[in-house]
């Protein structure tokens, strides 16, 4: 942590959920406990961002998640990533279970709210040269299996809000499938995820908050091989993880935004109100299970200000 500003370290602190009253502006453990907001030295919302009542809820089992849950990369940009994607806003949370095993591949992953659902899948090939070695390597750095959620209010009418659940092992087997179009060699682009809105709410099928739409995995992000993906039925067929490993861990990429206008997400937000302007350095590994909220998060906590898990 030598090399971090102390506005960095502040965010790597408050997220590790230990108690640093030093450090003006972040919240102590004791703090979290008392369910007081998790503050940081700096507005971590882009002007402009429109944000609705929090609703959401983690979404993993708190058996699977509690005490190993971090998030790797933050809101704005992803370290490991600038390499692929250059300077391009990372925008979504990276959530890894840290202390289960292989990441928590496999583990059930679950509705954050309640709404209507569908899934694709997007593969995009690329290459990375390692710097170390000279070698080039063939990346895929696509989405994989993705679910998309339309939510809803308690009328159950569409509110326009949506999360995106990424990288997925597999999907629920009720869930809509919007087949892609191929875009390359090995690269598939999701297209009917560009659907008008309406449109996509008429075709999802209602999900519960805490139900399994799939399980934590890996596809999308292969190293020097792609997901064996059946596009007619949208499956990935599973692979030898133990010699056919991804570049990153077995993570969820999960993100909020509000819609499609012409197929582009609008007003992205950080559903965590903490990490809008963290650097490419942050890394937040720490002491894993008490990631905590900024005052424009809009997950759900309980009475003692705990961030509540969907199942």
């Amino acid at each position: 942590m030598a090399d971090l500003s102390r506005r960095q370290l502040a965010a790597v602190l408050c997220t590790a959920g230990v108690a640093m009253s030093s450090l003006p502006g972040v919240a102590t453990a004791d703090d979290q406990r008392q369910g007081k907001a998790c503050v940081l030295n700096y507005d971590p919302t882009p002007g402009g961002k429109v944000h609705p009542a929090p609703f959401l809820k983690l979404p993993f089992r708190s058996q699977d998640a509690r005490n190993s849950l971090v998030v790797d990369n933050g809101w704005e940009m992803a370290a490991d990533e600038i390499p692929i994607a250059g300077a391009d806003p990372h925008r979504a949370l990276d959530m890894v279970l840290a202390r289960t095993k292989d990441f928590g591949h496999g583990v059930p992953v679950l509705a954050a709210a309640s709404g209507r659902a569908y899934f694709s899948y997007q593969y995009i090939t690329g290459a990375w040269k390692d710097p170390k070695t000279g070698v080039t390597h063939q990346l895929g750095y696509g989405a994989g299996l993705v679910v998309e959620i339309r939510h809803q209010d308690a009328n159950g009418q569409p509110t326009g809000w949506v999360t995106q659940y990424v990288h997925l092992a597999d999907v629920a087997q009720d869930l809509p499938y919007l087949r892609p179009e191929k875009s390359g060699e090995h690269d598939w682009f999701p297209s009917g995820l560009l659907k008008p809105n309406q449109e996509l709410w008429d075709l999802g099928v209602p999900v519960v908050a805490g139900q399994v739409i799939g399980h934590q995995g890996d596809t999308g992000i292969g190293k020097d091989w792609w997901d064996d993906f059946r596009v007619e039925t949208g499956e990935v067929v599973p692979r030898d993880r133990t010699t056919l490993k991804p570049w990153d861990p077995p993570q969820l990429h999960f993100q909020l935004y509000q819609g499609r206008v012409d197929g582009a997400k609008q007003n992205i937000i950080d559903p965590l109100g903490v990490y809008g302007r963290v650097y490419p350095e942050f890394n937040p590994y720490g002491e894993p299970g008490s990631i905590c909220q900024g005052p424009q998060g809009v997950f759900l906590t309980d009475q003692r200000g705990r961030l509540q898990y969907a199942g």
